[in-house]
């Protein structure tokens, strides 16, 4: 997602990924290290941060068509579905 400069970029690759696969790995590629960064920290244990970073994802696929831009930001709706995981 390192070409995406601004929100409404952002929200169009949101968009796209509701559909489309390759669009919604830029979106996967940006926000793994950060969530999983996120997750680790607070799990103090990588084997099992990763294994709830894998269901965090699964999670953000199975309901993204879900997403809604006028809610919340994608990344505030992401840490929500992690916060949320990991309790």
């Amino acid at each position: 997602m390192a070409d995406v400069d601004t929100k409404e970029e952002e929200k169009h690759l949101i968009e796209r990924a509701k559909t489309e696969e390759s669009a919604f790995a830029e979106l996967y590629e940006f926000y793994l290290p950060k969530i999983f960064a996120y997750v680790t920290r607070r799990i103090n244990d990588r084997d099992e941060a990763e294994d709830l970073v894998s269901n965090i994802f699964l999670r953000v696929v199975e309901n993204i068509k879900g997403f809604n831009p006028a809610k919340s930001s994608f990344k505030t709706w992401i840490y929500t579905i992690a916060t949320n995981m990991m309790i």
